[in-house]
């Protein structure tokens, strides 16, 4: 026999999911010079959560960070994690371009020029 409360909890965290397309993607450039790749609804606060040490363990230790380029809160969050794992796996010299190609924007210069 099914448990109520269990269903009523997972209809309850759907009905709270987000379907909207509302999702950016963004790249991040560390302190070491190291990018980072996520998804985000609401970028300036994940900005502060990274720099705080809070977002990835990836960051916490390369901070500060800076955003290289992102794309504007066009996705869905399915979309948004597929094309990340698309950019991830893509070599560092090429992620920025990526993400300015989707975002069908220039990305912004590095001091580095990677």
């Amino acid at each position: 026999m099914p448990d109520l409360e269990t269903a009523d909890r997972k209809k309850k965290n759907f009905k709270n999911m987000s379907h909207d397309n509302n999702y950016c993607i963004y790249l991040l450039e560390c302190r070491d010079g190291a990018y980072y790749c996520g998804i985000t609804s609401d970028m300036e606060h994940r900005l502060k959560q990274h720099n705080e040490g809070h977002a990835s363990r990836y960051t916490r230790g390369r901070t500060p960070v800076k955003v290289l380029v992102r794309t504007g809160n066009w996705f869905s969050r399915s979309m948004a994690l597929k094309l990340e794992n698309t950019i991830k796996k893509l070599p560092k010299r090429r992620k920025p371009c990526m993400v300015a190609i989707i975002s069908k924007t220039a990305p912004l210069p590095t001091a580095r020029g990677n």
